[in-house]
């Protein structure tokens, strides 16, 4: 119970951070305080002005980032939570992630002096925090499924399909993109790029041809017309999915209840959306007034809660009636990707941007990002075709499209070598050639190598390592060009962050593996001498944390964070050599020693980020 009212309050608390940052940039108190995280040198400054709304705006990220730690707490304390639903510690510490790395994005907005690319990248990622506090909340209250399990007849099942929920996923996608597009609108300054006032809230008046137009010449006024015709698609799709909502509903056997639960959701999110474009006119037609902008951003945050609710709504059903996700042939198409590695390849591609000397502007790094997600997920999709009889053998990757047949091979084949392909073409054209190059690299290294070594030879492990540390030289060389002493730290530093991070997931996967034929170090050495690399792997992590600092890169202060922080990591890893192999604390240190490797990580980076 505690966790259901934790998780309501922190869905409240973000709604109203939302607000207070929008309050933040359109009263342009974003610079109020030029200090980060105190303000003036001070935990508490005098409260006026620009100060009162810029420090609140921290001082709340502050309460809502201990409402976090309390959501971590009271879910790893209660094992019945735990039993009930295996995401809700995976989903309470990735919120605790993300408010980190939210706040640190923050301190470089104002370190950095509001740049576009950090600006926009916050906001975008406050939504991600907000979907994941709301996911977090639906699962422990949702009394359709906690209390009355939905279990459809055979007649009406056929109606059931995975499209359903597909398409407010893909709804709720169109409105985080419009979001986050708005946002970059008002950081680059295209807000007032198609002029402002009443006569310019729908058509375009375009500074260089000085005329009203549906689709003006110059960039600034394109990006802005693009927000205004993404509006118009938003609308239509709303009403699409409100129309197919009703009309499948229909055709399910649910309680009244239910279907006036699902229809009352769909409704909403028409209603939000009709609401959310007046809002967009009157920010126009009001000049920019705060009230409306504020709100505008406002209203976007509640379309896109209102859309993911929905889709948790229609995906809970289908879990719980069919015990598991149905599946088609665009989810199987999208789970080849595997997206989420893909995500977590785009993070540290955009660390590397952030870290490289020079300017970044918006739609290069979109470019960049855009492409290599298009070669990682082509990478992952060939990786499928090529360990399709390994994949089978394995309990948590026997249920991939190739394993069960809904794939053919030939079309895993074409589409991973056509995005593959598309992705090493926009990167030369349009980034530059040494950015393609290195994704070429990292693409020959991950499936020429490692894939094929990994059931004949451990030393897989290395080959791996070499892919997973190109990815912020992608994004160093984006902005670059070059390669600098600072950018071969960071590919020495991930590579090396990678040998115990996997030799962690050995330790904790060993039989799935040994079931699959993949060779791993434990396998050969056994746990407790796996745990002993481990601890010389993080102390090589310790020291070369350190590098940066030597070649003069950053302060005594990052040296110091670094320090603390390595060595604390590496106090842990040798807890490892102690525990016996085959006990099961043994395995739960190895776990911990994952979980502690993904947030360490960051941090370092994060450090060096801040304390240049």
């Amino acid at each position: 119970m505690r966790i259901k009212y934790f998780s309501a309050i922190q869905i409240l608390l973000t709604f109203l951070l939302l607000l207070l940052g929008g309050l933040v940039h359109n009263t342009e108190s974003s610079l109020a305080c030029p200090d980060w995280p105190l303000c003036y040198g001070q935990v508490f400054p005098k409260m006026e002005g620009g100060i009162l709304i810029e420090h609140s705006h921290r001082l709340l990220a502050t309460l809502v980032g201990i409402f976090s730690i309390f959501i971590v707490f009271f879910t790893h304390r209660d094992r019945k939570i735990s039993k009930e639903n295996s995401h809700a510690n995976t989903v309470a510490w990735s919120a605790l992630g993300t408010v980190i790395l939210q706040g640190l994005l923050g301190g470089i907005t104002v370190i950095y002096k509001l740049p576009t690319v950090v600006s926009t990248s916050h906001l975008a990622l406050s939504m991600i925090f907000f979907c994941l506090i709301i996911y977090f909340y639906h699962y422990w209250t949702w009394k359709v499924l906690k209390e009355e399990p939905i279990v459809l007849t055979d007649e009406t099942k056929e109606h059931w399909k995975a499209s359903f929920k597909q398409l407010w996923f893909v709804g709720g996608l169109l409105v985080y993109l419009q979001i986050v597009l708005g946002a970059f609108m008002r950081h680059s300054g295209a807000g007032v790029a198609c002029g402002l006032g009443m006569k310019n809230s729908l058509m375009c008046f375009d500074n260089e041809t000085w005329s009203h137009h549906l689709w003006p010449v110059s960039l600034p006024a394109e990006v802005h017309m693009t927000h205004r015709w993404m509006a118009l698609l938003l609308t239509l799709v709303s009403i699409s999915l409100m129309v197919i909502s009703f009309k499948r509903l229909s055709k399910i056997d649910l309680k009244d209840e239910s279907k006036k639960f699902l229809g009352l959701w769909s409704g909403l999110f028409f209603a939000a959306i009709v609401f959310q474009a007046t809002l967009g006119i009157l920010t126009v037609g009001m000049n920019l007034a705060v009230a409306p902008t504020t709100l505008h951003l406002g209203g976007g945050a509640l379309c896109l809660a209102i859309s993911w609710k929905m889709f948790l709504n229609l995906w809970t059903i289908e879990r719980d009636t069919f015990k598991g996700d149905l599946v088609n042939t665009l989810s199987d198409y999208v789970s080849l990707a595997k997206p989420r590695l893909a995500g977590l390849v785009m993070t540290t591609v955009l660390i590397g941007m952030l870290l490289a000397p020079g300017e970044l502007t918006f739609f290069l790094s979109i470019k960049s990002m855009f492409f290599v997600f298009l070669v990682v997920g082509g990478a992952c999709a060939l990786n499928c075709y090529m360990e399709k009889d390994v994949d089978a053998l394995m309990e948590r990757t026997k249920d991939r499209p190739l394993p069960t047949g809904r794939l053919s091979t030939k079309a895993v084949l074409i589409f991973g070598g056509t995005i593959s392909l598309v992705g090493f073409t926009g990167l030369f054209l349009t980034v530059n050639w040494l950015t393609a190059v290195l994704a070429i690299v990292a693409w020959v290294f991950y499936l020429a190598l490692y894939t094929p070594i990994k059931t004949r030879s451990d030393s897989a492990l290395y080959f791996g390592a070499i892919p997973g540390a190109i990815p912020p030289l992608l994004g160093w060389t984006t902005v670059t060009g070059r390669m600098d002493t600072l950018a071969w730290i960071l590919f020495g530093f991930l590579f090396l962050w990678q040998l115990p991070h996997f030799l962690a997931i050995s330790i904790y996967y060993l039989q799935d593996y040994s079931a699959a034929n993949i060779k791993i170090i434990p396998q050969r050495k056994g746990g407790r001498k796996t745990s002993i690399d481990i601890f010389v792997y993080t102390l090589g992590l310790l020291a070369l944390s350190l590098t940066p600092h030597y070649y003069g890169y950053t302060g005594t202060t990052y040296a110091i964070v670094v320090f603390v922080l390595g060595a604390a990591f590496l106090g842990h890893s040798g807890m490892g050599v102690f525990k016996a192999e085959n006990d099961v604390a043994f395995k739960t240190w190895a776990r911990q020693y994952f979980w502690g490797s993904v947030f360490y990580l960051p941090l370092v980076l994060g450090a060096i980020l801040f304390l240049k």
